[in-house]
C-alpha cells in the first residue's frame, strides 16, 4: 500500500523545480452542545484524535489526500439534538433538513464536510448519489469511525455488502452472528477486497467464509485479498487492525472526490497509465478514462493538483514547471527523456 519507487531519467535540466502539492478535504466538525452550552464528554479530544489517526492511515498509502479540519466548534442553542441516536438515517435525514434552512445557527458549510457530534455511539454518512451531505457521529465512537463514515460520503462500500443471514432451511434468520448459514457478501464495487461477512471474527474466519479455507492454506493472491478485508477500513472487523483503503477503494473515492464530492476538496487527481488515452475531452480525472502521457496531465492538471501514474516507463520530454505532485502507487514508474 505505501507508494511505489518514482525514478525520473530525464536530465536535470529538463525538470524544473517540483513545488509540492496536498489535496485536502475539508471538513466542518460541529459538536452539539446540552442546554447549559457543554458539547459531549470529550468530544473534542476523540473527533480530534479521529481525524489525527485519519490523516495517519491515508499518508501511509500515498495517494496524497488528507483531511483538513477547518473548524472544530460547540454547536449551542440546538440542544434537541444532544442525545440523538447517530447510527439512525432518519436522524441524519431531520438534521440535515433543518441544518440546510438555518446555515447560521447550525454552521452549515457548502464547501466542507458537514460532520456533526452527538451524545451517542456509532454513525451514519451520505453517499453521494443520494444529493444528502451530512454525517451524523456518536462523540463515544471507535477509532476509525471518522474515516469509515468519510469513506462512505466519498462512495466507498461495506466489504461485507449484500451478505447474508439464514438458517438451516436457507429461509432469512434474524438471530444476527447465531445464525446457521452466513453467507459472505462481494457487492462493495472493488476488486481487490475477498467476500466478506461483519460476524467474521479472525483473519481465518474470513479465509474460511470465502474460500472454505485456512489463511495459511490460501493461496498469495487470496491471502492478499483476505489481508485487505479482515484490516479494511470499511468493514465491521476488529479495531485493532483495521488500517487499509485498497488501491480499487482509492480509486472509487479519488473519482467522487474529482466529481461528486468536488466542492469539499482543494484540487482533483489526474490518472495517467500506459492504456490511457489523450482525447482532447479527457481531462484525465476518472480512473476509469486515464491519460496516456504524463505531459498531457501535467498540462492539464490545476496547480495544486495530483498526477497520479500507474506503473511503468514514460516519456516526460516537458519541463514541469507547475505546483503539482507527481505520484505513484501503483507500481514503480520510470520517467525519461526521449
Amino acid at each position: 500500500m505505501l507508494m511505489k519507487k518514482l525514478i525520473f531519467l530525464a536530465a536535470l535540466a529538463l525538470v524544473a523545480p517540483l513545488a509540492q502539492a496536498q489535496l485536502q478535504w475539508r471538513i466542518s466538525v460541529k459538536l452539539i452542545a446540552d442546554g447549559a452550552g457543554n458539547p459531549p464528554p470529550n468530544a473534542f479530544n476523540n473527533i480530534s484524535n479521529e481525524i489525527v489517526l485519519a490523516n495517519q492511515l491515508l499518508d501511509n498509502h500515498g495517494r496524497g489526500y488528507s483531511f483538513v479540519m477547518t473548524e472544530i466548534l460547540p454547536l449551542t442553542g440546538v440542544s434537541q439534538w444532544y442525545n440523538i441516536q447517530a447510527r439512525n438515517d432518519s436522524n441524519k435525514l431531520a438534521l440535515q433538513a433543518t441544518a440546510r434552512a438555518n446555515p447560521a445557527t447550525y454552521a452549515w458549510r457548502n464547501n466542507a464536510i458537514n460532520l456533526y457530534v452527538a451524545n451517542s455511539f456509532s454513525g451514519v454518512c451520505s453517499f453521494p448519489d443520494s444529493g444528502d451531505e451530512l454525517i451524523l457521529v456518536g462523540a463515544n465512537a471507535y477509532r476509525t469511525l471518522v474515516l469509515h463514515e468519510c469513506g462512505h460520503y466519498f462512495n466507498l462500500i461495506h466489504t461485507h455488502e449484500n451478505e447474508q443471514f439464514l438458517n438451516p432451511d436457507n429461509s432469512a434468520c434474524t438471530n444476527a452472528c447465531a445464525c446457521a448459514q452466513l453467507i459472505p457478501g462481494d457487492s462493495d464495487g472493488v476488486n481487490d477486497t475477498a467476500p466478506d461477512h461483519e460476524c467474521s471474527n479472525s483473519e481465518d474466519a474470513v479465509a474460511l467464509a470465502a474460500y472454505g479455507n485456512f489463511y495459511t492454506n490460501l493461496n498469495a493472491n487470496q491471502q492478499w485479498l483476505t489481508r485487505n478485508t479482515w484490516q479494511n477500513i470499511m468493514s465491521y472487523h476488529d479495531q485493532n487492525v483495521l488500517s487499509i483503503l485498497t488501491s480499487d477503494q482509492l480509486d472509487r473515492a479519488t473519482d467522487t472526490a474529482n466529481g461528486l464530492r468536488i466542492k469539499v476538496a482543494t484540487g482533483q487527481t489526474r490518472f495517467v497509465a500506459a492504456w490511457g488515452d489523450d482525447a482532447n475531452n479527457n481531462p484525465g480525472t476518472s480512473s476509469a478514462s486515464r491519460l496516456r502521457n504524463v505531459n498531457t496531465a501535467v498540462t492539464r492538471a490545476n496547480a495544486g493538483d495530483i498526477v497520479l501514474i500507474a506503473g511503468g516507463a514514460y516519456n516526460q520530454s516537458q519541463p514541469i514547471n507547475k505546483a503539482v505532485t507527481i505520484r505513484a502507487t501503483r507500481g514503480d514508474v520510470t520517467l525519461f527523456a526521449p
